[in-house]
């Protein structure tokens, strides 16, 4: 039978096709047959499937926007890894809103005391739900743009989920592979638990889950005398809650001034607050409707029992890490369990930086920025910044505020021995005595030259004024430095110049061999 041209033409086309498909097939099966290692064709996909980027910044707070807007400014292209919501712990759940608490509890400290300026003192009446909706309003406010949004607009790339090194240059996030040029690890701490029997039986409060609640706890033991420990103890004792604070060194706030420890016991104790430092929680017993906690204190005194309240554990922070297989990465910890860098926030993978508290040393909101930019600019541009946290001031937020710079006495005395230097002014300013506040502290440290190593000031705004020191300290000015400007009248920095006279009082004597110095008043 004759098979017309037509026909020929559709049979051959149809050939053609079949050999095609037949060859795809048998290309896919030797794709599925061969190892991967050794199939070209695999290793091509496998690089063509990851995401390639300049930079990888894990961790969205206040490092991790730092170092992608620092590496955005570089000309990098950045991507960023956050597994929760972006603002970090600062944002969310500790600067910010506890910052509202303490104002909210210092109004209601003001009408109790008001006598102290002819106007009759009221017992406030606290509506702790609204309070606690409020303050989430306010922390909203403090973050007009929605940070993602924000990283977005920069050019930033935002992923959700958990990072996972699975290399010294590539990570999974579910099941997307990326592969880096440089990395910068910012995933920052989370609320620390002590390990002390029963404790997590008794779910107790931290930083994070306080702000859940929407009654005010009738009493509550906090186990942790540092900086959170007694902010959180003296703003819940102005509120009504009865108050006890457990710290185990010998005083509260132990890396603090021990002027300052006492000064802020003495306020607690004054307001209501029962402290028991040199104290050891051994066991912590819930029951139905109440919880008790075993405690021993110093000098081998036998433990007593006693009833907790709703407990709240403010022993300080550890870091997130787990589930980043930093050792693929070519990535360790150092001994307090943070990630160890040098002091270009290298880790021993130089391809792989690490910034803000996840490195440890002090947990703050404006290092970790810092530390952020430092790690970021070094990383993508080849600079050796270097981050210095010393010169970082720390502020407690209690009432009075302390705020430190440098070294304490203590820790100053170890590098400098004898050739240290100790200016300290207690005297009562006139911006006190105008409001009718107490005796506070202005410590000044320095070495034998004049030269400013550290400063503590104690002060119902100490947190402001400390910056001034911070920048003498971080041009390494001396205390002359702050004599020769002149400060505003009457303010608390006013403290600080009053401290420098003082010490230009001993330095420079005058011939009649009397101090020629200036005081105001």
């Amino acid at each position: 039978m004759a098979v017309d041209r037509a026909s020929q033409m559709l049979l051959s086309e149809g050939a053609r096709h079949w050999r095609e498909v037949g060859r795809e097939m048998t290309s896919v099966h030797q794709d599925l047959t061969q190892p991967q290692g050794q199939n070209p064709r695999n290793a091509q996909r496998v690089q063509d499937a990851e995401q390639q980027c300049e930079l990888l910044v894990i961790g969205a707070g206040s490092a991790g926007i730092a170092a992608a807007a620092a590496g955005q400014r570089a000309g990098a292209k950045v991507t960023v890894i956050e597994r929760e919501r972006p603002g970090g712990a600062s944002l969310w759940t500790g600067t910010v809103p506890t910052k509202a608490l303490i104002a909210a509890a210092r109004a209601a400290h003001l009408m109790r005391t008001a006598d102290r300026f002819a106007i009759t003192p009221v017992e406030p009446q606290l509506n702790f739900g609204e309070l606690m909706r409020g303050i989430q309003d306010r922390v909203s406010a403090a973050a007009p743009t929605e940070p993602s949004g924000a990283l977005q607009r920069l050019g930033v790339d935002v992923v959700a989920g958990a990072a996972r090194f699975t290399g010294p240059e590539t990570i999974m996030v579910g099941d997307v592979s990326y592969r880096f040029s440089r990395a910068v690890i910012a995933s920052g701490t989370a609320p620390a638990m002590p390990p002390i029997p029963g404790l997590v039986e008794c779910n107790p409060l931290t930083v994070t889950s306080f702000w859940e609640l929407r009654f005010l706890p009738e009493q509550v033991t906090l186990i942790g005398g540092g900086p959170t420990g007694c902010e959180f103890a003296q703003a819940l004792a102005r509120l009504g809650s009865k108050v006890r604070i457990i710290e185990l060194a010998d005083r509260l706030l132990p890396r603090e001034e021990p002027e300052a420890s006492e000064m802020i016991a003495e306020r607690l104790r004054s307001e209501g607050v029962e402290v028991l430092t040199g104290t050891a929680v051994r066991r912590a017993i819930s029951y139905a409707h109440h919880q008790q906690l075993i405690i021993a204190g110093p000098d081998g005194a036998e433990p007593v029992t006693i009833e907790s309240g709703r407990i709240m554990v403010t022993a300080g922070r550890r870091p997130v890490t787990v589930g980043l297989d930093l050792p693929r990465a070519g990535v360790f910890l150092n001994e307090q369990g943070y990630i160890a860098v040098d002091d270009r926030l290298r880790t021993e993978n130089r391809k792989v930086y690490a910034a803000g508290d996840a490195v440890g040393d002090r947990p703050l909101a404006s290092l970790a920025e810092l530390d952020g930019e430092i790690a970021a600019t070094n990383a993508v541009s080849g600079r050796s910044r270097i981050a210095r946290h010393e010169l970082g001031p720390q502020v407690v937020f209690t009432d009075p505020e302390i705020g430190r710079i440098g070294h304490t006495e203590m820790s100053a005395r170890v590098g400098l021995g004898d050739w240290l230097r100790v200016r300290k002014s207690s005297g009562r300013i006139d911006r006190a005595i105008a409001e009718n506040e107490p005796s506070g502290l202005t410590k000044i440290i320095s070495n034998g030259h004049g030269r400013m190593v550290g400063a503590t000031v104690i002060s119902p705004r100490a947190g402001e004024v400390i910056t001034e020191l911070a920048t003498v300290l971080q041009r390494g000015g001396r205390i002359a430095d702050l004599a020769s400007v002149p400060h505003a009248y009457p303010t608390w920095s006013d403290a600080l110049w009053h401290a420098a006279m003082d010490d230009q009082a001993e330095r420079q004597t005058a011939p009649t061999g009397r101090t020629a110095v200036l005081r105001r008043r």
